[in-house]
């Protein structure tokens, strides 16, 4: 045995020759996936990739991972073993630990409470809500057509029609103290003003209800234009919570300094040849790979460099 991850590799066009010598590295590649059939050797149908054993379902596509994603969730695929080129660092998955947190956190929610899933987007967290009375709302402006800078959301539609409500987050239509539970995750770097949104979160949220939020601490431009901070960080969080009556419960880092390098490392080649109009070569494939394996045996000796640079924070707090 190599001691390697498994992976289904799934898309097996144009993305998966650029990046098969370096899947070969990561993984012990056990079966290969797409939507189309392909004759080779370890072909699965997508249908037939939740019985399938292995560590990892590994998604070729850059611009429709998202949608690739939501598909074979849908199919049976569980979401944890699903991961791409760009949110795989050693071990370690950015965007999958802070689903796990939100998904654990609305379990442990009593059912019958109401839960405000504000700034919603697609839902992605509708699912686990059942449970609950879940509202959500979104302002529903933006439109992946529009977005000329940074990265998008890689698909050409960003469907927001299922949403309870339509409106901007600060001014909601929805009673003082009626909500019990407020979840907000990776929002707040799409607000103009995102103090306003905790008033208003304080405005409508019940006596001693939970605010549950992420967002990053450190980002890249995305779904412009509207896109207005790079992240947040654990000061402004204690300073700005305490200022609306939030007491914190809990206040996790996402990631450290070495990891979120290695998250940037990933999206090189993307960059490369967006930027720079330049493919790269086995040789820089080799370097890139061999910088991952440096800053992945730095992190896993770590002892604290979240505090300079992290991925995001997971707070939960409740109203005073």
């Amino acid at each position: 045995m190599s001691g390697k991850k498994t992976a289904i590799v799934y898309g097996l066009g144009q993305a998966y020759r650029e990046q098969e010598e370096w899947i070969n590295e990561q993984f012990e590649v056990t079966g290969y996936s797409d939507k189309r059939f392909f004759d080779i050797d370890g072909y699965i149908s997508p249908d037939e990739l939740k019985w399938k054993e292995a560590d990892y379902v590994y998604i070729t596509s850059r611009e429709y991972y998202d949608e690739i994603k939501a598909e074979l969730t849908e199919a049976g695929v569980d979401a944890g073993k699903i991961t791409s080129r760009a949110d795989l660092i050693g071990t370690f998955q950015n965007a999958e630990l802070r689903d796990a947190w939100v998904i654990q956190k609305i379990k442990e929610i009593p059912p019958g409470k109401v839960l405000l899933d504000a700034g919603a987007g697609e839902m992605p967290y509708a699912p686990y809500c059942s449970h609950l009375h879940y509202i959500s709302q979104d302002f529903g402006k933006y439109e992946p057509s529009d977005q000329q800078e940074g990265f998008w959301t890689g698909t050409d539609r960003w469907d927001t029609s299922r949403v309870n409500i339509t409106c901007d987050i600060t001014q909601m239509p929805l009673e003082d103290g009626s909500v019990d539970v407020i979840l907000c995750t990776e929002v707040f770097e799409h607000l103009h003003k995102p103090l306003l949104a905790l008033q208003e979160f304080s405005r409508v949220l019940k006596k001693g209800g939970v605010l549950l939020l992420t967002a990053p601490f450190c980002s890249l431009t995305h779904m412009a234009p509207y896109y207005y901070a790079n992240g947040f960080g654990r000061y402004w969080y204690e300073e700005s919570l305490k200022k609306f009556g939030f007491q914190i419960d809990e206040m996790e880092r996402r990631g450290n300094f070495y990891q979120w390098l290695a998250q940037e490392i990933n999206r090189l080649p993307e960059i490369a040849q967006r930027y720079s109009h330049y493919d790269m070569n086995r040789d820089d494939r080799k370097a890139l790979t061999d910088s991952l394996k440096l800053l992945h045996r730095l992190s896993q000796t770590d002892t604290g460099s979240d505090e300079v640079l992290c991925f995001g924070y997971m707070l939960a707090a409740h109203l005073e």
